[in-house]
């Protein structure tokens, strides 16, 4: 999870969840305040899952849950255009509403980057966040907030209408939750990751032990030439002063 040096983390906000006596108007106020931390992008779903937030009333919503338990697996893995299609959710704060607009942002790039072609070129069209697409403007505005947040690295290229995304590894620089279905498919490329990641390194040894050996065949092919070279400068010696061009022995 990526913060703000100092900035509460989802332990804080788990241990107050879980603080004896908590009160649902306390509760509430901890979602709020969890919802609202800029630089908080993953633990919502530990927090749905604790009893605090599980326990809190439908307010006659419809719904099993309540609607901060809703919000909160929104924010753990949802999108902007979810927000916009559903009204099981609390009524988001403007902050709020940017903050949900950043993870859709990073959903889209880490599908990108995980898919089975992965690439770090984002059009423009991939991001939505609601039933009409972005100006271009408020687009470009929320890429650079994410990108000066250190939530995403990469450049916009305007010219192309696209995010260059710039990894040190095949993830982003912070992540969402996981969703529970999805453990088995992070496992499979977790798995795979780390059977290419053997694959190269063996590789790279191979091709390092070929270099140290052809580098030895090199340095003996070396030595045998200077070899070589001091036979003949010794034999040319032994013939003493005689013209070169006179026969040995003449």
């Amino acid at each position: 999870m990526t913060g703000s040096p100092g900035a509460p983390s989802i332990n804080y906000y788990l241990s107050a969840l879980s603080a004896p006596g908590g009160s649902i108007a306390r509760t509430r106020s901890i979602v709020q305040q969890a919802l609202d931390h800029r630089g908080m992008y993953a633990g919502f779903a530990e927090m749905a899952a604790s009893d605090a937030v599980a326990s809190l009333p439908t307010d006659g919503t419809g719904g099993k849950t309540s609607r901060e338990h809703a919000t909160l697996g929104l924010f753990a893995w949802g999108t902007s255009k979810d927000y916009n299609e559903q009204s099981t959710y609390l009524s988001l704060t403007p902050v709020q509403r940017r903050k949900l607009q950043h993870l859709t942002v990073l959903s889209v790039v880490t599908s990108h980057l995980s898919s089975d072609r992965p690439t770090t070129t984002v059009p423009y069209s991939a991001f939505v966040f609601g039933p009409d697409p972005p100006g271009l403007r408020d687009l470009e505005e929320t890429l650079v907030e994410c990108i000066y947040s250190g939530l995403i690295s990469g450049k916009l290229d305007q010219g192309d209408r696209s995010l260059h995304v710039r990894t040190t590894g095949a993830a982003p620089s912070a992540h969402r939750d996981v969703r529970p279905e999805d453990v088995s498919e992070a496992i499979r490329r977790l798995v795979t990751w780390s059977t290419c990641a053997k694959n190269m390194s063996a590789g790279l040894l191979e091709r390092a032990e070929a270099v140290r050996t052809d580098e030895e065949g090199v340095r003996n092919e070396w030595v045998e030439i200077g070899q070589q070279a001091a036979r003949a400068k010794e034999a040319t010696e032994r013939g003493g002063a005689a013209p070169f061009w006179e026969p040995a022995g003449a």
